[in-house]
C-alpha cells in the first residue's frame, strides 16, 4: 500500500490547501466589497481639491489693481510669443516673462486693460507678491 497510500494522501492534501486557499480568497475579496468607499477616497479628495483651487483662481477676487506688477497665466499650451503678443495688445507695460512660457509678467495702465485679459484668452491673474515664484529673474523696462 505504499506508493498508492501515499498518492492518495497527497491528493487529500492538495484538495485540503486548494479549499483553504480557496476560503482566504474569498474573505480577501469580500473584505473589499465591505470597504469599496476606501479606495475613492484619495482620487475623490484630488479632484475636490484640483475644482475649488481651479474655481477660486479663475473667479476667486486676486484685489490685482491698474500700476502693479501682475502675472498673467494664459493656457499651457500656448508658446511665449502667443503670451507676449496677446498681452501687448493691451494697455499694458511689459516687465518680463514668467517661469514658464504661458505666463507674463506686466503693468496695466488702466483697469480696462486687467478686464480685457480674460477676453484675450487669459486663464486668470496673480499679484506678483512672491518674484521668485513668477519670472525667471531678468527685469525689462
Amino acid at each position: 500500500q505504499g506508493p498508492v497510500g501515499t498518492g492518495e494522501r497527497f491528493k487529500g492534501d492538495l484538495i485540503l490547501f486548494c479549499q483553504k486557499r480557496s476560503v482566504e480568497q474569498n474573505t480577501q475579496i469580500s473584505d473589499r466589497v465591505d470597504r469599496p468607499f476606501q479606495a475613492w477616497i484619495l482620487p475623490f479628495a484630488m479632484g475636490a481639491f484640483s475644482l475649488l483651487a481651479s474655481a477660486w483662481l479663475t473667479f476667486g477676487v486676486q484685489d490685482v489693481k491698474a500700476g502693479q506688477p501682475v502675472a498673467v497665466v494664459f493656457p499651457p499650451h500656448w508658446h511665449q510669443l502667443d503670451a507676449f503678443q496677446a498681452s501687448a495688445m493691451l494697455e499694458v507695460d511689459l516687465m518680463t516673462k514668467g517661469s514658464f512660457p504661458f505666463v507674463m509678467i506686466v503693468v496695466p495702465r488702466t483697469d480696462h486693460a486687467l478686464d480685457q485679459f480674460r477676453k484675450i484668452g487669459a486663464l486668470f491673474m496673480m499679484k506678483t507678491t512672491v518674484r521668485q515664484i513668477c519670472t525667471d529673474g531678468s527685469v525689462t523696462s
